[in-house]
């Protein structure tokens, strides 16, 4: 999970207007104006004549073919992920747990007592099954065997992981006019 995320983030899109006096784009403006690159505009008789003048269609940009997300990730603000798991570290302070060999650890708060294996990823409160984000009494165990508990929280909400899921573009769905009829009344609402 590494480092909580922060920055000022406005609408999804960080702003960076510093040189807007001087009339070139700010970073937000560069990422939408290169939205369309890769699409039939780069290509074509309007293309190549534009680039004989030396001129820059709408599909033209300086950056790769590939659709990155912004460049400053670490600009975003905390994850959800990244908060519940400082508050889980701080109710694991009042657990204690007991080595009971291997990868397993027996963990008591208030009065009960749970079960915990590191090596399976598993809770007795199954709370760490569900999530996949260690619950307290595995952050106590964890702390116990001197591990560090990001480790332990699965791929799915790591950085790279919403790296790699968000770098392709996704398509426009477009207006509900223009889906293409599929010859099947439209279902009644019950009376």
């Amino acid at each position: 999970m590494g480092e909580p995320l922060d920055g000022n983030v406005s609408g999804g899109v960080e702003e960076n207007n510093e040189d807007a006096e001087d009339g070139s784009k700010s970073d937000s403006e560069h990422e939408w104006s290169n939205f369309g690159q890769g699409g039939p505009t780069t290509s074509g008789p309007a293309h190549d004549e534009a680039n004989e003048k030396g001129t820059k269609t709408a599909g033209d940009n300086d950056q790769s073919s590939d659709y990155q997300p912004s460049e400053d990730l670490d600009s975003m603000s905390s994850s959800d992920e990244d908060v519940k798991l400082e508050e889980i570290k701080e109710k694991a302070r009042h657990c204690e747990p007991l080595w009971a060999g291997e990868t397993i650890y027996e963990v008591h708060f208030n009065g009960r007592q749970y079960t915990v294996s590191l090596a399976a990823a598993s809770c007795e409160c199954r709370q760490w099954d569900v999530t996949r984000v260690p619950c307290k009494h595995a952050v106590s165990a964890i702390y116990k065997a001197k591990l560090d508990p990001e480790k332990f929280v699965h791929k799915y909400f790591l950085k790279e992981t919403y790296i790699r899921t968000y770098s392709q573009m996704i398509m426009p769905i477009p207006d509900s006019s223009r889906w293409p009829k599929v010859g099947i009344e439209p279902i009644m609402l019950p009376l």
